[in-house]
């Protein structure tokens, strides 16, 4: 087998691959951006559309064995990267400078776990590699600084001078 065909074969077996986080192909869901030779062996470059902080080490064990399947014998690096995508907004609102997506926890009812469910969402979500905020409208029981230990401070906003204050 040539080098480019080596590659090629890499590439299709690695793209066959269904991510259980995905729910789909690596290639349907165009995840596998390079594949390259390596002095080691071969390495790929993946991109989730998700955060993936923790994933590396069970990406690269699961690919590896996606290839011994194949028959292909070779060792291979995973570079794995994240590019989560904005949502677009309705047609009559402007989005907000470096804010891509909003998640929007919601009751009609007080006392719920809202708040508990927001914090741990984010905390999830930046453990795994995104960047988070978050916006606690509780006017009547604000316990967001208690449960993120940040009693006493006062809330900023680190990119304020990006925003349009107008």
């Amino acid at each position: 087998m040539t080098p480019d065909e080596t590659l090629s074969a890499i590439r299709a077996t690695l793209e066959a691959y269904v991510d259980p986080y995905l729910g789909e192909t690596l290639g349907s869901a165009q995840a596998v951006r390079e594949v390259r030779a390596t002095g080691a062996g071969f390495a790929a470059q993946v991109v989730l559309g998700f955060p993936t902080g923790g994933y590396q080490a069970e990406l690269a064990a699961a690919l590896g064995r996606q290839l011994a399947a194949g028959g292909i014998e070779a060792p291979l690096a995973i570079e794995l990267q994240s590019d989560i995508k904005a949502h677009a907004v309705q047609r009559n609102l402007k989005p907000l400078g470096d804010i891509r997506n909003v998640v929007a926890v919601a009751s009609g009812k007080g006392g719920v776990g809202k708040s508990t469910v927001a914090v741990n969402l984010a905390l999830a979500w930046a453990a795994q590699g995104a960047r988070v905020g978050i916006l606690d409208a509780d006017i009547y029981g604000p316990s967001q600084p208690l449960m993120l230990g940040l009693t006493g401070q006062r809330p900023h906003r680190p990119m304020a001078s990006t925003c349009d204050r107008s």
